[in-house]
């Protein structure tokens, strides 16, 4: 089963709150020591990386609000829409 989490992380004592979603499968993350340390790994990528101060946090929600999900699909269109340029570039060179 796939469960939603939502993500917080703090950068430093003067940063705004940064917040996101993602979708987990049960089935490669069964305990919450290891969505622990995914959030830990996340919390590093996210920001200023792993040389700044930072807190974070997580968890289980039923679903991002529908703000975020309509905004993830426009940037996965996006996405999509330049792959696609891409391939049609790359093709030329066959």
């Amino acid at each position: 089963m796939k469960v939603w989490y939502k993500f917080w992380k703090k950068s430093g004592p003067m940063q705004g709150l940064d917040d996101d979603y993602f979708l987990l499968d049960e089935k490669y993350w069964p305990t919450e020591e290891d969505v622990k340390l995914k959030c830990e790994s996340r919390a590093g990528e996210v920001g200023g990386g792993f040389n700044t101060h930072y807190s974070y946090g997580f968890e289980k929600v039923d679903k991002p609000p529908k703000e975020w999900i309509d905004k993830r699909i426009k940037q996965l269109k996006k996405t999509i829409k330049y792959r696609q340029k891409e391939i049609k570039e790359f093709k030329t060179y066959l």
